[in-house]
C-alpha cells in the first residue's frame, strides 16, 4: 500500500470553516467562488452548495455589492465588509437594487 492518505470530502462544519478562513485572509478584501475553492481545497460547486445550504454561513458571509470585472460576484464575511468597506461601498450596498442572489 502507498503512503498517500486517502481525502474524503469535509464535513459540513470543516467546509464552512474553510471557507470563513479563505474570506479572512488579509490579502483580499473580497472573493470570487474560484479563490475560495482554491483555497479551501475543494470544488467551486462545493463552495456554491454550501454558501446556498449552509444557514450559518449565510449569517457570516456577504455578497459584496460591486461585481468583479468579469461579472462574477465577490463575497467576503460580514464581520470584514462592516469594517473595511469604503462609504461608497456601504452606500451601494444599502441603496443597491440589483443584488446578487445565491438562494437563501
Amino acid at each position: 500500500m502507498s503512503g498517500t492518505a486517502i481525502e474524503r470530502e469535509p464535513s459540513e462544519a470543516e467546509l464552512r470553516e474553510l471557507i470563513l478562513r479563505a474570506l479572512s485572509d488579509q490579502r483580499f478584501k473580497f472573493r470570487a467562488i474560484d479563490g475560495i475553492a482554491t483555497d479551501a481545497n475543494v470544488s467551486r460547486q462545493m463552495v456554491w452548495e454550501a454558501l446556498r445550504s449552509d444557514a450559518q454561513l449565510g449569517h457570516l458571509v456577504k455578497i459584496f455589492p460591486v461585481r468583479a470585472n468579469d461579472g462574477r460576484p465577490l463575497f467576503t464575511t460580514k464581520d470584514r465588509f462592516v469594517k473595511e468597506a469604503t462609504f461608497t461601498e456601504k452606500f451601494i450596498d444599502f441603496f443597491g437594487s440589483e443584488r446578487v442572489s445565491i438562494g437563501y
